[in-house]
């Protein structure tokens, strides 16, 4: 009797159990919560996409076209940019339409998607033990009154949100910011960077190239230098001069040593004048290497013999800089910026508001140029002072036990920034006096990080475009963007720290078992000794 009833009693509670959760599921079906416990919350819509949709004067319509079947990696930006999309209808409280449209067999449907400037693509169909290719879409659009814009096809989820919410910030307000590529004194060109992100920095920006030549039209709202190799005339420096000194915007990443990857070393790069102009500021960029220990490994193939070997070596001089000012905008959501080749950077500024942006670990040091040569420049032609950078150098050789890092690796200075020209120079007929306002200057110690011959880091490129979003006074997607990073490097440990973490994972598993036996069996005298105190040994 007492079992049937504990079985009928337990049979309630399961039912009971069940329909509760499918009660609990019905009711959520319609609800929108998730609990996103990621770091910089990757999964949840940011509050700059909150603000901009809820203040959406119009109604937005996002329409997916995607196609019944996907691979498996496509699948899984599927489900998740549907999230994404679901939270933009639950924000939007009727300002954003979702349209999911399936493209199948229906001809009038992919014509459709062609038509609105969604590409088909070849997918890749492992399915009932065989191997096909079909065509299929995967793209959105995003239409705002009489305009659309377009992602073509959805190739990763790193950057989702940020694609969506700055095409409809573009469609609502239709300002875009211009950015300047100062191509004087040799600098790097829009050509020096990788296509791929060229072509994203176009979907955020209106890009120019500047020659700083006397009479330039209106400069835009923030220029960019990268690498300059050549003196700059005066001429230039005095129009790039009126216009930081006037309140504008600069981020300059410049190479104090030429870098020769064939033949690993490193010789000093000839005066531009941009250095003189920047010390005058209040910012220096120092001629030597930083070396670090928390850095890139790198694989060397060598022939030894007749036979090519391939080694890989921890090499110093391919810093990771983990050490980021999270308060600074651009780098808040980051956890490194792979630094290749950098030199230390200094604020000499007594005044104004100075940010380190990265700092190289503890663990670094500065490799400076040869003595007897002056930093930077030429004594003689053929007489400059060169670096053995080659990957099995012994960089450690004559470091003390206790390096001297950290050094500052890139800045951010903001203050009234003081006209280097008095008057202009000869043979430039002279301008009004440009209002002084307060300018910004960041200044990182390599080009490299972003114009290099092989593919950097995301982060790398995540925080050249939040630098030239700041940089241009919009920094309100900033956030959104940096929320996709893909590699977050380890602290550096010191080799009792390798140690102690090695013999606690060798050892404190088996610990902790013979602990919890102990104190099971601890419970179970116990309990034994509390029944006998109770009823009795039971023994007669």
């Amino acid at each position: 009797m007492k079992r049937n009833r504990l079985f009928l009693n337990v049979t309630a509670a399961a039912l009971l159990a069940t329909g509760i959760f499918a009660a609990a599921n019905l009711l959520s079906y319609n609800l929108n919560f998730r609990a996103d416990l990621t770091r910089g919350g990757i999964y949840s819509v940011n509050p700059a996409t909150r603000k901009l949709v809820s203040a959406l004067p119009a109604p937005v319509v996002i329409t997916l076209y995607v196609s019944r079947e996907l691979p498996g990696e496509v699948a899984a930006i599927n489900d998740y940019l549907r999230n994404i999309l679901r939270d933009y209808e639950a924000i939007g409280s009727g300002r954003i339409k979702v349209r999911i449209v399936e493209t199948g067999n229906d001809d009038s449907v992919a014509k459709e998607a062609v038509a609105r400037g969604v590409v088909p693509v070849v997918f890749d169909i492992f399915a009932k033990e065989k191997y096909e290719q079909r065509n299929g879409f995967f793209g959105l659009t995003i239409q705002y009154k009489d305009k659309t814009e377009c992602i073509p096809f959805i190739s990763n989820a790193d950057n989702l949100e940020y694609d969506i919410t700055s095409r409809i910030n573009a469609l609502v307000n239709g300002i875009a910011k211009r950015i300047g590529f100062i191509t004087a004194g040799g600098a790097k060109s829009l050509e020096s960077l990788d296509p791929e992100f060229v072509s994203l920095l176009r979907t955020q920006f209106e890009l120019t190239e500047v020659g700083l030549e006397p009479g330039s039209k209106e400069l835009p709202d923030a220029l960019i230098l990268l690498s300059p190799s050549r003196k700059f005339s005066a001429a230039q420096l005095y129009a790039l001069d009126r216009y930081v000194s006037g309140g504008g915007s600069l981020f300059c990443a410049l190479d104090r040593l030429d870098v020769n990857l064939r033949g690993f070393v490193a010789v000093p790069v000839e005066p531009t004048g941009i250095e003189d102009l920047l010390a005058h500021y209040g910012l220096e960029v120092s001629s030597a290497l930083v070396m670090d220990r928390q850095s890139q490994p790198m694989e060397v193939a060598r022939k030894n013999n007749g036979a090519v070997l391939r080694n890989i070596v921890q090499y110093y001089p391919l810093v990771s800089a983990g050490s980021l000012d999270r308060l600074f905008p651009p780098v808040a959501a980051l956890d490194f910026l792979f630094l290749p080749f950098v030199s230390p950077v200094s604020v000499t500024a007594k005044d104004g508001i100075s940010t380190i942006i990265a700092r190289s670990s503890p663990n670094s040091w500065s490799r400076p140029l040869a003595a007897g040569v002056a930093s930077g420049t030429r004594d003689t032609p053929g007489a400059f002072a060169e670096l053995n950078i080659g990957p099995f150098t012994d960089f450690i050789k004559g470091v003390p036990a206790r390096p001297d890092g950290p050094y500052a690796l890139a800045v951010c200075l903001q203050r009234i920034f003081p006209p280097y020209f008095s008057a202009p120079p000869k043979g430039v007929v002279p301008a009004p006096p440009a209002p002084p306002g307060q300018g910004r200057i960041i200044v990182v110690g390599t080009s490299r990080f972003v114009v290099s011959d092989f593919r950097m880091p995301d982060s790398n490129y995540i925080f050249f475009m939040n630098c030239a979003e700041w940089l241009a006074l919009d920094p309100s997607l900033i956030a959104i963007r940096s929320k996709a990073t893909d590699f977050a490097p380890l602290d550096e440990l010191s080799a009792s720290g390798k140690a102690m973490v090695k013999y606690a994972n060798i050892l404190l598993p088996p610990l902790l078992a013979v602990l919890a036996g102990l104190a099971v069996w601890r419970f179970n005298l116990r309990r034994r000794a509390g029944n006998v105190r109770k009823f009795g040994s039971g023994r007669k």
